[in-house]
């Protein structure tokens, strides 16, 4: 049964899934208790009947590419004794490839160790961040016997991006977060950081200090890329889709974290997120092999850059309420999402935050962490945040 058809962001998504596999969210729910694991199989059927985006499978080529019903959530059961959650070292689960084609897209792991963690990945192709979050949601309703909610609207990004002005390719001017790369090292390391909250302004404090690490080593301009959810301006509107903007911000040598975080609002309150949307939608037209194949030629050339699109995204997600990802025989203590990592951008930031504490991964391609880099990064974006 076809569920929408594919955008042009998604395009992309499926392009960097196959350069870099696997291009996925991660959502990592850590907390104590047990696992019933037929429990959470059923509550995974539940949702995935109650979410079809968690069943998307991709069929057809050109412009008629789109997504159709799969099979639902998997769940397995994994060893994570050696897995601190503090890095990807001592998981290879996480690795694991997702089938865009033959499915399931969506995949629950129930970790098994000290804490106990539950990983909800999906590719970033069939879903965003705002979408991995909605499905989460009803996976603990169903968890707990209640009602879902559900999103099965078949809208894509360009109908919530509406007419207007499509925005201008962006200039490979942007200096990396931690120096040159190296060019000897393959694969993309993450680093999990976890500081006191609430703080603000948060995307402001976290964006100058990887400007000010950027001109540690070079002078030039620093762009960040901020995904902006559009379902903020359309709460009526239902999917787990990719339906996220894009919003670049060059922060001044001279900026202050207010003022930052000032120009980001007020950019999202005059629509310019979904200028990106319009630009991508250019891609629907082109040949999905041809994208891939441009995708693999810019990161076959990207370790000898010196300058790039832009020096990281940062992904805030937001508030948390750690009482939604309740569960019989599971309490959730802490949730962080592992960025789609990617040996094309140089940095991938995500955020999330509770009442009391936030919780920050930074992915980088292991050319640009290598020497201790990217430990050095996540050193200056604590100390500005404590």
């Amino acid at each position: 049964m076809p569920l929408r058809p594919v955008s042009g962001i998604e395009r992309a998504w499926i392009a960097a899934d196959a350069v870099h596999p696997p291009f996925v969210n991660q959502m990592v729910f850590e907390g104590v208790g047990h696992f019933e694991v037929e429990q959470w199989r059923r509550a995974a059927e539940a949702a995935s009947r109650a979410n079809p985006g968690a069943c998307a499978v991709l069929r057809g080529v050109g412009c008629q590419m789109r997504w159709e019903q799969g099979p639902g959530c998997s769940v397995r059961v994994v060893d994570g004794r050696s897995w601190d959650g503090q890095s990807g070292d001592g998981a290879p689960f996480l690795d694991q490839a997702l089938s865009l084609v033959h499915g399931p897209t969506t995949e629950l792991l129930l970790v098994q160790g000290d804490p106990l963690r539950v990983v909800l990945r999906t590719p970033h192709a069939t879903m965003d961040g705002g979408g991995v979050i909605a499905f989460a949601n009803d996976l603990f309703r169903a968890l707990r016997g209640e009602e879902l909610v559900g999103h099965p609207d078949s809208v894509v990004d360009r109908d919530l991006a509406g007419p207007g002005e499509a925005s201008a390719e962006l200039e490979s001017d942007a200096l990396p977060p931690m120096g040159t790369a190296d060019g000897g090292a393959h694969g993309v390391e993450w680093r999990r950081l976890r500081v006191k909250g609430p703080q603000r302004p948060i995307l402001g404090r976290v964006a100058c200090a990887i400007a000010a690490q950027a001109r540690r080593a070079g002078q030039g301009t620093v762009r960040l890329e901020v995904p902006v959810d559009l379902r903020r301006a359309h709460p009526h509107v239902r999917s787990t889709a990719n339906l996220t903007g894009l919003l670049a911000v060059e922060i001044a040598e001279d900026a202050s974290p207010d003022e930052v975080s000032r120009r980001i609002r007020e950019a999202v309150q005059a629509g310019r997120p979904a200028e990106r949307i319009r630009g991508a939608g250019s891609l629907r037209h082109v040949p999905q092999w041809l994208i891939n194949a441009g995708a693999r030629r810019m990161a076959a050339t990207h370790a000898g850059r010196t300058h790039f699109k832009t020096t990281a995204i940062v992904s805030n997600v937001g508030r948390i309420d750690l009482a939604a990802f309740e569960a019989p025989g599971f309490a959730t203590s802490a949730v962080f999402f592992i960025p789609p990592g990617t040996e094309v951008t140089p940095l991938f930031v995500t955020l999330a935050g509770t009442r009391s504490q936030l919780e920050l991964a930074l992915a980088s391609p292991r050319h640009f962490a290598s020497g201790g880099r990217l430990d050095a990064l996540v050193d200056a974006v604590r100390s500005a945040l404590v």
